[in-house]
């Protein structure tokens, strides 16, 4: 569960969050014997974020991650992991063109072919063929919303756990990847655009007390931005 922001609004903080992960790490292998080559992660929403990040970061660690309507915000991993990724077509939370997009990171950088893909046993899945060996990556878009939920499309749908566990039970024991891609390539199944603008302050605006942010919507209206925190700072 991640803490209350500033705001009020509970938000995984991806700077002082992934140090406790690696905290929560040591402590478990100082306190329990566990095998580490099968070490999981999964999370929903926020926590889909984080997972995605820690996926990124810490491949050293984990052997697979399990994001729910999450989305990536880094791209300069280090290792790599396996992945299974679902996303709600219907998602107004997290629009489902950020899952496409993190989606295509993680089938580039894990060397997948980005122009096929195989039925899985999970209806709502699909897979990338020829990534790099022990890493598959698996892409689950669905329909499923909940009624009960206040954003219905961002919702947990109900087939999610089963193919999760039996996602990870699927992956053959191998040690936590030491090392990047060899061969990690792109792909990309949207154009992106460049956006370039400049800033007036009135003269006696005085100089800002730290730093300015870019955030970015997908379309008015939006509770949640597309990312939410920056991957730019715009500092004097």
């Amino acid at each position: 569960n991640a803490l209350a922001s500033g705001s009020g609004v509970n938000q995984w903080n991806y700077a002082i969050d992934i140090d406790f992960f690696d905290d929560v790490i040591e402590d478990l292998e100082s306190s329990f014997c566990y095998d580490t080559r099968q070490v999981f992660a999964v999370g929903h929403s926020s926590g889909a974020g984080i997972t995605h990040e820690l996926g990124c970061l810490r491949g050293n660690v984990l052997r697979g991650i399990a994001p729910v309507a999450g989305s990536l915000v880094s791209n300069d991993c280090a290792k790599e992991v396996a992945v299974m990724q679902i996303h709600g077509i219907n998602d107004t939370t997290v629009p489902i063109s950020t899952g496409e997009q993190t989606r295509d990171f993680w089938v580039g950088y894990n060397s997948c072919n980005c122009d096929e893909t195989i039925d899985t046993e999970y209806s709502d899945c699909i897979q990338y063929p020829d990534c790099d060996p022990d890493y598959p990556v698996y892409w689950c878009p669905h329909e499923y919303e909940d009624p009960n939920h206040s954003h219905p499309g961002h919702a947990w749908p109900p087939f999610a756990g089963e193919a999760i566990w039996d996602f990870f039970k699927t992956l053959p024991p191998v040690d936590p990847s030491l090392a990047a891609p060899t061969k990690s390539g792109e792909c990309t199944s949207k154009e992106t655009t460049m956006m370039q603008f400049s800033i007036h302050f009135p003269d006696d605006f005085g100089p800002p007390a730290g730093f300015m942010a870019i955030t970015l919507y997908d379309q008015l209206g939006m509770e949640q931005p597309l990312l939410t925190q920056p991957d730019y700072i715009l500092n004097f």
